[in-house]
């Protein structure tokens, strides 16, 4: 488990070893296993096990007590509480604002196309994605006597971000939540009853899963397919919901990205553009527009449209894309690995953890509140300074 947590580099390995072989279970017949594509994919595994053997030791580095002393220092609590409220009022005023005038989600009959409305407004949003996690940091390490005040802080950022139906809203703070009761069980040499609690979190979060994609669906199967969830995915009736919406969420990609590899091809090379898309698209979208030709299969058929970040690296440079962005990958655990001395450097760890995890999805590094995540906790790290001690006369 320490390596699993503490290892980002092993972390990812294990992460994606264990969807390829839920994809090579192929478990619905919406999955043509391809031989070249599954090669591909561990060449691309192996060659970030390569560039990573220098840092596969890192989680006893990371787990020595002098090391985790500094993870939850927050040396001017004013100023981390102070963002706290900054970015919930942001993210608040940017829900009411995309609500009133674009509708939301949840409301919304058909649920399927989640409702985003203005792009821009919606990094806004995300911001309610900040005052979640960092809410419950006050909340754990008490840096206030108004801790009541970023409860309803932490609980109105939840509901707020709800209204999108977005599960992946709370990805982040799933793993804040879950490295930090680590840590604290680790310390306290508690790690049994940390996993028994943390089996019994992973099967509500799954059911919850299962039932928000329900959710989503309801009205489309029932009205337009006149079906089931297990029947549109081409799975058998045995399994239950929820382990179909998990199954086909997490491998679906790989179905994708193997169907564009084998089946398409890149017109023209964005040269690192969807790479570093975040700080280029504007650039980007006036050279090219907002997509390549490259497309999901299985969004025309069945509405799955992620496709891994595969797509995106071939599109960038070719059949070496993918390793340049291991490349990538990499170089951003290792500052985040150096950043981890206060609390801002922690949640720069955990940012690119979690960024790394929705590379089997899509293209996270184009993400742009993922992305925001990482820069703003990794500048607050490398400026957050211990206060110096005053000397004590006599």
């Amino acid at each position: 488990m320490n390596i699993l947590l503490m290892n980002p580099y092993i972390q990812y390995l294990s992460f994606n070893l264990f969807v390829l072989f839920l994809y090579l279970l192929s478990l619905t017949n919406l999955y043509n296993i391809n031989i070249y594509f599954v090669a591909y994919f561990i060449s691309i595994l192996f060659f970030f096990c390569i560039i990573s053997l220098k840092f596969l030791n890192v989680h006893k580095i990371l787990l020595k007590p002098t090391s985790i002393e500094k993870y939850f220092k927050i040396y001017n609590t004013k100023t981390f509480n102070l963002f706290i409220i900054v970015f919930f009022i942001i993210g608040a005023v940017a829900t009411i604002y995309q609500v009133t005038t674009y509708g939301t989600t949840l409301f919304n009959e058909n649920k399927v196309d989640r409702i985003s409305g203005n792009h821009y407004v919606d990094y806004l949003v995300n911001m309610l994605q900040f005052s979640m996690c960092m809410s419950y940091v006050s909340i754990k390490f008490k840096t206030t006597s108004y801790l009541w005040f970023f409860r309803v802080i932490f609980v109105a950022s939840i509901f707020l971000l709800f209204l999108k139906l977005n599960r992946g809203a709370y990805s982040f703070m799933l793993i804040v939540y879950l490295y930090i009761t680590y840590i604290e069980a680790y310390k306290l040499q508690k790690k049994r009853r940390w996993l028994l609690k943390m089996g019994i979190i992973v099967v509500a979060f799954t059911m919850a899963f299962g039932i928000v994609g329900n959710i989503r669906l309801e009205y489309v199967l029932e009205n337009i397919y006149h079906t089931t969830v297990n029947a549109q995915y081409g799975m058998s009736e045995i399994y239950p919901s929820a382990f179909v919406w998990v199954y086909i969420y997490i491998t679906s990609p790989l179905e994708n990205a193997s169907q564009i590899l084998m089946n398409q091809e890149v017109w023209d090379y964005h040269l690192g553009f969807n790479l570093f898309y975040v700080f280029l698209a504007p650039i980007s979208k006036m050279i090219w527009g907002d997509h390549g030709n490259l497309f999901p299969p299985l969004d025309a058929t069945v509405g799955l449209n992620v496709s891994t970040f595969i797509p995106d690296a071939l599109v960038d440079f070719g059949i070496l894309g993918p390793y340049v962005y291991m490349i990538v990958l990499v170089l951003l655990y290792y500052v985040a690995i150096k950043s981890m001395k206060n609390i801002y450097g922690f949640l720069c760890f955990l940012a690119i953890v979690h960024n790394s995890l929705w590379l089997i999805f899509t293209n996270a590094f184009n993400i742009g509140p993922n992305m925001i995540m990482y820069i703003f906790f990794l500048f607050m790290s490398l400026t957050s300074k211990e206060p110096m001690k005053r000397e004590i006369k006599n």
